[in-house]
């Protein structure tokens, strides 16, 4: 779902000077939430408990290091959209 939404900022938004702001505060805020909430242990996807991520690994902090990754590849991606 993250993903997906941040692909449709890219796709939108292109060359446009929008793309970089709207990716970096819409991660930011991802990672952000993610810290403040600690983890996926309250979230919920189409009525489906993400708290069995918090299980995954070593804990919450091996998932958020793997999740803050991602968050920055995305980034990453979505800039490459708006250089190109």
């Amino acid at each position: 779902m993250i993903a997906a939404f941040t692909y449709w900022i890219g796709r939108v938004f292109k060359g446009s000077k929008s793309n970089p702001a709207l990716t970096w505060a819409f991660c930011l805020a991802m990672v952000v939430a993610s810290d403040y909430y600690r983890g996926f242990q309250h979230w919920t996807w189409g009525g489906t408990p993400l708290g069995f991520l918090e299980r995954w690994g070593d804990g919450v902090y091996a998932w958020q290091i793997q999740f803050n990754l991602t968050m920055l590849r995305l980034v990453s991606f979505n800039m490459e959209r708006y250089w190109v």
